[in-house]
């Protein structure tokens, strides 16, 4: 049994009976969505140990995941549905769960929620693919809330406009880029609590 799943099963339980002294058979419902999101569990399971070659890695990282949602907002699915999306996009297991703290925390401050997680991930994400910056992941960036443009000239000692350029030219790498925009991002930390 892990975390997230025993206090579900105790929720479980509880419900079961005390719909059963009610006379109810909802209590059945609330087993059925515990065992499902065991399942959910065990699935992703099976997915992380193919994207990660290895269970052992799995088996850490499936704990931070726990862990994590148990201090956030974020529910276990949806991390998992996140990490999943990270790791396709290119994004190291370690990156993870400090990008979520962060786009959490953005997500949180400027009240995007769900759609703006997803925003961000994309752009950043696809910044990852494409090995560099674009105008179109930066104004994505900035519509759900990030100043990216902002935090990359502060991170790199120039002007807006110069980063700009330079962006047009193809001279700034993703990763550079991703660092700048996290590291900026760090102005929201705690939004979430």
């Amino acid at each position: 049994k892990d975390y997230a799943t025993r206090p579900l099963q105790a929720i479980g339980r509880m419900a079961t009976s005390t719909l059963a002294i009610l006379g109810g058979v909802g209590g059945i419902g609330a087993m059925v969505w515990t065992t499902r999101l065991a399942d959910d569990l065990e699935t992703a399971r099976i997915g992380f140990e193919t994207m990660l070659k290895s269970a052992e890695e799995t088996t850490k990282f499936i704990a931070q995941i726990q862990q994590f949602a148990k201090e956030t907002p974020f529910g276990q699915r949806e991390v998992v549905e996140l990490a999943k999306n990270l790791l396709v996009r290119g994004f190291g297991q370690n990156e993870i769960i400090p990008m979520l703290e962060r786009i959490g925390n953005v997500a949180a401050a400027m009240g995007t929620g769900e759609e703006g997680i997803d925003r961000i991930i994309y752009a950043l994400g696809q910044m990852r693919a494409l090995g560099r910056v674009s105008a179109q992941d930066m104004n994505q960036l900035t519509d759900a809330g990030v100043r990216a443009w902002d935090y990359m000239a502060k991170g790199r000692g120039k002007s807006i406009a110069e980063v700009r350029k330079m962006s047009e030219k193809g001279l700034i790498t993703a990763d550079v880029a991703i660092k700048h925009i996290l590291e900026g991002m760090k102005e929201f930390d705690g939004m979430m609590q």
